[in-house]
């Protein structure tokens, strides 16, 4: 006789660990949240980063967490507790660090419900409505960047995964034997200086190589030579090069570099007709964080009539030539307030979804339970989180909310500057005047003494590494000005709840930094060989 079945949800291991199979009862999963976020938030909330020592790894790694019979409720908090140690608090008044945001509590929400109830959004048929919510978002996209009725894509990985994308049906697109015989060396991309360093990596990963890749220098307003990129394209279709990707930028997370797409596309629309190519080169916008700028409620905007809504204007209106482009990227956790990751790969011709995957097809009726999203991606396995929590910010923000958090990202930004300018210019000189992003590049000078590269590395270690740090910032290894790279300092202040009052704070600590090391006996460089950040 076979031994009496009793669920697992019964048993003591088990027992309130599961939703449960007939009452919609989530309390004992709260109860677990606010047991965690209780022992998290404590008087190192009030900290930029939770206190951690330093560790070595190899050493750490010789302890075993697994266990015969596991953990108590007890133990397990406090090992997971130890997790977040020397995490940074993104919500801290003084984290000027980098462009994560803090997400909205409606994201989080949807996103935890999400994993909770674990769709896997291969297949719709396995995830109720999750793939038409992504299908909304990319037809969105489509209407407002690309005025497309007929476009398509997916959520993805990240930024990273949205150029993966656009690179790999660029590859198809110029050459789709390439699909079945692999590649013979005779592809490039194209990106400008200010691009984003891992477009390089993309180039290897999809099997063309890192030399593929051909960087186009600026011109003073951060766009694309263009005379140079015509240069460099027709050099490489005379070479017997196919050209995969242009990439374009759709504003740069430092300067706000944006390119002309509509420039960019009749460079490409002359050479093809000149040289009778058998495909249309593929221009991708890397929109991952200017799209917000992008979606921006105009007439609110010109309201407001304020120097920050101007800014936000003249982004918005160069970013209308976006629509030139033949695919774009877009990521929500950037300037979305969603958690991580939350990102869109959006093609304006559904047409050229038929260039990604398309070794395993399948019936798609038009209805719900034949759409597979898997025989295009890279990705077999998919949560709901990012879809869900990038709806959730859209439902709820409008173009009007984000206006308002563009507004408010600009506001820090001036409020630092004019108390630089008042309070702090005998020590902090800002370099990126131009920029209509809401970063603040700086150097640093003391009595006179112009901090050198290995200053700015010892003032980050000493922030950076720190066993408590009361404010973070960030740095720039290579600014480049008048064609000459330096380094310098970068705030990047995304907290909600910053006032004059914290950014006074976050300079002060900053000053009194900067006064520690120029007083040092190394103030003429930092020749520790024991420091840690060192930038390629």
């Amino acid at each position: 006789m076979a031994t009496k079945l009793h669920p697992l949800s019964k048993t003591k291991k088990f027992k309130s660990n599961f939703l449960s199979d007939n009452k919609f009862s989530i309390q004992p999963l709260l109860d677990k949240i606010y047991g965690l976020h209780s022992k998290l938030f404590d008087n190192s909330s009030k900290l930029a980063k939770r206190p951690i020592k330093r560790f070595k790894y190899e050493n750490e790694l010789t302890t075993d967490f697994f266990t015969n019979n596991g953990l108590s409720q007890k133990q397990l908090m406090n090992e997971l507790k130890q997790v977040f140690d020397g995490a940074i608090n993104w919500q801290n008044s003084c984290t000027a660090f980098n462009i994560t945001s803090t997400p909205l509590f409606d994201t989080v929400a949807a996103s935890t419900i999400a994993t909770l109830m674990n769709p896997n959004c291969l297949w719709d048929l396995t995830s109720g409505k999750f793939v038409l919510t992504e299908k909304k978002i990319i037809n969105l996209f489509g209407k407002k960047v690309f005025h497309s009725n007929i476009s398509d894509g997916f959520s993805t990985f990240g930024g990273k995964g949205t150029l993966l994308y656009a690179i790999k049906t660029g590859l198809s697109n110029s050459d789709l034997k390439h699909k079945k015989e692999g590649l013979d060396g005779k592809y490039i991309v194209i990106c400008s200086y200010a691009s984003h360093f891992c477009i390089a990596d993309v180039c290897d990963y999809v099997g063309i190589g890192t030399n593929a890749l051909l960087k186009i220098p600026l011109l003073p307003n951060g766009e694309m030579d263009y005379s140079i990129l015509e240069q460099t394209l027709e050099k490489a279709i005379k070479e017997g090069k196919k050209i995969a990707t242009v990439i374009c930028n759709g504003g740069t997370t430092i300067d706000f570099c944006m390119d002309n797409a509509k420039k960019i596309r009749s460079i490409t629309d002359k050479l093809e007709k000149k040289y009778n190519l058998p495909y249309k080169i593929h221009i991708h916008g890397d929109m991952v964080f200017g799209w917000a700028w992008f979606f921006a409620d105009e007439e609110y905007l010109k309201q407001s009539g304020t120097i920050a809504a101007k800014k936000i204007l003249k982004i918005k209106t160069m970013l209308k030539n976006m629509k030139y482009t033949d695919s774009i990227g877009v990521d929500f956790h950037k300037m979305g307030l969603c958690p991580y990751n939350s990102s869109f790969f959006i093609l304006k011709d559904k047409q050229k979804m038929n260039l990604l995957g398309g070794a395993v097809t399948a019936l798609d009726d038009g209805f719900w339970g034949t759409k597979h999203p898997h025989y295009h991606s890279i990705e077999n396995s998919k949560s709901g989180a990012g879809i869900i929590s990038a709806y959730s910010a859209l439902c709820t923000l409008g173009s009007c909310g984000i206006a308002d958090y563009l507004l408010y990202l600009m506001n820090v930004k001036e409020t630092y500057i004019a108390l630089i300018k008042d309070k702090f210019k005998h020590i902090f000189h800002i370099i990126n005047s131009k920029s209509l992003g809401f970063e603040i590049v700086f150097t640093v000078s003391v009595n006179g003494h112009n901090f050198t590269k290995e200053d700015y590395l010892r003032l980050c270690n000493d922030v950076w590494y720190a066993n408590k740090s009361p404010y973070m910032i960030s740095q720039v290894s290579r600014y480049f000005r008048n064609g000459k790279p330096e380094p310098a300092m970068l705030l990047y202040s995304m907290s909600p709840h910053t006032t004059e009052k914290h950014c006074l704070e976050v300079l002060k600590m900053l000053e009194a930094d900067c006064y520690n090391i120029a007083k040092s006996e190394q103030h003429n460089g930092y020749k520790d060989n024991n420091n840690v950040f060192v930038p390629k």
